[in-house]
């Protein structure tokens, strides 16, 4: 959670591990909980809380990046409540979902004016509904559309990818999930987009039920399940993938070695899926929720867990280490793993 009020913070830290930084703690009347990442904005911060807040259903904050300046601007009541996901800067308009409230319960689109002003349910989710609820990702940008995957409804009450338009219009359900062998089901992430498709990851289903890896073409067309996850190489992904070149980067929330998750890459053509390392608790473990960021050929991210205290750790992943070290044969791949990261912040 955090340092003061045990309730989270914000921080920051060099990419070298060094000066880390707490720069505002939550106190839970301005915020608890804050599980999505932060949004940059002219020289401002923009992010969420899942909880706490004036009605203890969340906030909306900004805060400038040396750590003043902070302000509650929204409090989440009946109108959207418990965001879990990122913002999405739309003009001077920053949107989100949020994972329940609106008018049924079961979540909703919204905007908001960057300085806090003009909130707007954008598009009600329907609790229990067949087109879909409950949204914890982001919602992902691609002209003036807006993409998206939900954890529940559907026609098999699996979860949906959908597609809606910036001002709330043309909502359309364009994948069920079926939790089936050659389908997903549970997203708890968000679609990543490479050109005119979409990449993501769900939770569950798939050959083994632990979760897949798809691509889908924007329309709705060409559902192609590209990786299942099998304990083995990883199982219940939580957060969402990265694009890269021709590579996506994610990571799983459990694992057979170790059993504290892995971080993979696999081609956007579904070829070449690589366990590219296995966390060790020392290391960190059971990443959630998150998503790595890659500066350079290094993939930085936060694990939850693990750490000298359990209490999660910021990691720094060498991508190209790792491919100059890797023995083809397999034989000491674990290893070479193992020697690919550093530990660069104990929580």
């Amino acid at each position: 959670m955090g340092w003061g009020h045990d309730s989270g913070c914000i921080f920051s830290i060099d990419t070298n591990g060094g000066g880390y930084k707490d720069l505002f703690d939550f106190n839970g009347s301005n915020g608890s909980l804050a599980c999505g990442s932060l949004t940059l904005f002219g020289n401002k911060l923009f992010g969420m809380t899942s909880s706490g807040g004036l009605y203890h259903w969340g906030t909306i904050f900004s805060i400038d990046t040396d750590g003043t300046g902070f302000k509650d601007i929204f409090n989440f009541k009946l109108y959207g409540s418990n965001p879990y996901g990122n913002l999405t800067i739309v003009g001077r308009k920053l949107f989100g979902m949020t994972l329940g409230g609106g008018s049924t319960g079961g979540g909703c689109i919204f905007s908001i004016d960057s300085g806090g002003s003009g909130y707007k349910d954008v598009f009600d989710f329907t609790l229990y509904g067949t087109k879909g609820y409950s949204g914890y990702g982001d919602l992902t940008l691609s002209g003036n559309k807006f993409y998206g995957m939900l954890d529940h409804g559907g026609a098999f009450n699996k979860g949906v990818i959908f597609s809606i338009d910036t001002n709330g219009t043309s909502y359309k359900d364009i994948h069920d999930f079926k939790g089936s062998t050659t389908d997903g089901a549970g997203p708890i992430s968000s679609v990543t987009l490479a050109g005119n498709k979409l990449y993501g990851m769900t939770s569950l289903g798939g050959a083994t039920g632990n979760g897949i890896v798809f691509s889908m073409d924007t329309n709705g067309s060409q559902f192609t399940d590209m990786v299942d996850f099998n304990i083995l190489n990883g199982y219940q992904p939580i957060g969402s993938l990265i694009n890269a070149g021709n590579k996506l980067y994610g990571m799983t929330w459990g694992g057979f070695v170790n059993f504290a998750g892995t971080i993979f890459s696999i081609d956007t053509n579904g070829t070449i899926f690589t366990d590219m390392y296995n966390f060790n608790g020392t290391t960190g473990g059971n990443p959630d929720y998150g998503i790595l960021t890659l500066v350079g050929n290094s993939l930085y991210g936060m694990a939850s867990g693990g750490g000298s205290g359990d209490s999660g750790v910021v990691f720094k992943f060498d991508t190209a280490l790792f491919l100059s070290l890797k023995v083809p044969s397999g034989a000491n791949e674990l290893s070479v793993r193992r020697m690919t990261i550093s530990v660069l912040l104990l929580i």
